[in-house]
């Protein structure tokens, strides 16, 4: 069982959407959705107690004095997700993310198929647009690279560095229904050669052969506390590319990543969202 929160806005909510699920991500809510003047925020049923969700209604006060609760099964989730916000989207005009149940008018050069579930990463979101672009970038460092993707969603990012080219793909998340679906996705989009684990960053102990290339899509207090982690199964000369904080955020993980020989590469900012890339001294 799931719990569904409906805020509506008191004006426009437009404008401050990003700004709002930057925020209800310090909640148990693991997937977000948009339409005209509402957000949608989905978690699990269990993990939102009366006290947490007292917390929410004061955190959303300045955004929206119409939040709604409701307690939705999976699979009623999935159709509405499907009928009415998971739209086919182009990444600089090459990669198109789309469902199975989607009709393209172009072949892309690059299709990515998600199968739309519980797991955040559809491309839809600021920050895995700006991974996805980051990928792009660097895909020439993709050929042949082991690449690990923690907090891997839906697995979009290891899928598109295993289509340029990787030779092994790890995808880690911390949630059971994410591993599942991102071993769908592999399937789905030919990957052969992947691993998927339910973890955090302590999987990473049991790992001997470094990586060539890291992704972290995860909100700044996981980056800074694993951060080290990352660098230290990392390749020399390796690549690690972060997103899921706003701008101002920028500034402290990159003094953070220069104590752990992590050097700073680019900077990319798309509306109220970030992403870092770093190389390896």
């Amino acid at each position: 069982m799931y719990l569904k929160a409906t805020f509506k806005g008191k004006t426009d909510i437009s404008d401050v959407s990003e700004i709002m699920i930057a925020m209800l991500q310090e909640f148990p809510f693991h997937t977000f959705s948009e339409e005209e003047n509402i957000v949608f925020a989905y978690g699990e049923k269990d993990d939102f107690t009366d006290e947490i969700k007292s917390n929410i209604q004061q955190a959303v006060l300045p955004f929206s004095n119409d939040l709604i609760f409701d307690n939705i099964e999976k699979e009623n989730w999935n159709e509405e997700w499907e009928k009415n916000y998971f739209k086919p989207i182009w990444i600089e005009n090459e990669v198109c993310v789309f469902a199975p149940f989607h009709t393209l008018e172009i072949e892309p050069r690059i299709p990515i198929i998600i199968e739309p579930k519980m797991s955040f990463g559809t491309g839809h979101h600021a920050t895995t647009h700006l991974m996805c672009v980051a990928i792009l970038k660097l895909r020439a460092q993709m050929n042949r690279a082991r690449v690990l993707d923690m907090g891997s969603g839906t697995g979009i990012l290891a899928i598109l560095a295993a289509k340029l080219g990787a030779r092994f793909v790890h995808a880690i998340d911390i949630e059971e229904w994410c591993k599942e679906n991102a071993e769908e996705n592999f399937n789905k989009n030919g990957v052969l050669h992947f691993q998927s684990d339910m973890g955090n960053v302590e999987l990473l102990d049991s790992i001997s052969e470094p990586f060539d290339v890291i992704f972290a899509n995860i909100q700044r207090n996981v980056l800074l506390a694993d951060m080290a982690a990352y660098s230290k199964i990392l390749m020399q000369k390796g690549y690690l590319f972060i997103s899921g904080f706003p701008p101002e955020d920028a500034k402290t993980l990159i003094d953070h990543a220069k104590k752990i020989n992590l050097n700073h590469l680019f900077s990319e900012v798309k509306g109220d969202w970030c992403c870092i890339g770093f190389a390896k001294d």
